[in-house]
């Protein structure tokens, strides 16, 4: 876990858009300054630094998010942590924060012993998504799940574009319709009839490698 803090990044954030307002007055007068060539490199240099840092700050507050949704169940890791301070621990071990990729990562979210009612963006979970049954209506943009994913009986009615799953997906009795423009499932997708044609389409497009099961 990197030692950087969100409250850095945005002290930071906040050092860079002083610098940038000083700067911009100083273009602002008009004056042919000798060196103006190096303060229009030095204008770029913050905008570019400050564009960075916004997108940090944005990734920290997803893991903000993941973290706090974990502390409010003592129910992790099937009832074994029972305490803050265990669940403190065990968020550590298994969510990492990547700022290179600039993704919250976490091994596996199950339903059923996070009481999960939303996802934050840059989520990339290596393990298993198991959503059966609860409370999330929306899934988040270009979510990536190394293994399965469950989304039966939920109120998600729309997948994100951009969706990539490296195990099966399941999506019997959810409220999805449609498949998005840009998605790819590894292994296989089990569907209700509602969905036969729109799988086996997907299927043909090579944007599903296992098997189509219509129950």
């Amino acid at each position: 876990m990197t030692s950087i803090t969100c409250k850095q990044l945005k002290r930071d954030y906040t050092t860079l858009k002083a610098d940038l307002i000083e700067i911009n007055q100083l273009l602002a007068t008009g004056k042919n300054h000798s060196d103006i060539a190096e303060i229009k490199d030095k204008q770029k240099q913050l905008l570019d630094a400050i564009e960075t840092l916004a997108e940090d700050v944005f990734v920290f507050k997803a893991h903000e998010q993941v973290t706090a949704m974990l502390l409010g169940d003592t129910r992790l890791q099937s009832g074994r942590v029972k305490t803050r301070e265990k669940a403190t621990t065990w968020i550590e071990k298994n969510v990492d924060l990547d700022m290179a990729q600039k993704l919250v990562k976490i091994e596996n979210l199950y339903y059923e012993n996070v009481q999960i009612t939303k996802l934050p963006d840059n989520l990339y979970i290596k393990g298993n998504l198991e959503l059966r049954g609860s409370q999330v209506a929306e899934l988040p943009g270009f979510l990536y799940v190394g293994g399965n994913m469950d989304i039966q009986e939920t109120r998600i009615t729309t997948l994100p574009n951009g969706l990539s799953v490296g195990g099966n997906l399941n999506l019997i009795n959810s409220g999805v319709a449609t498949f998005p423009e840009i998605i790819y499932i590894k292994g296989g997708l089990i569907v209700g009839k509602n969905l036969e044609d729109a799988a086996n389409k997907l299927k043909e497009n090579g944007r599903v490698q296992g098997e189509i099961t219509v129950i």
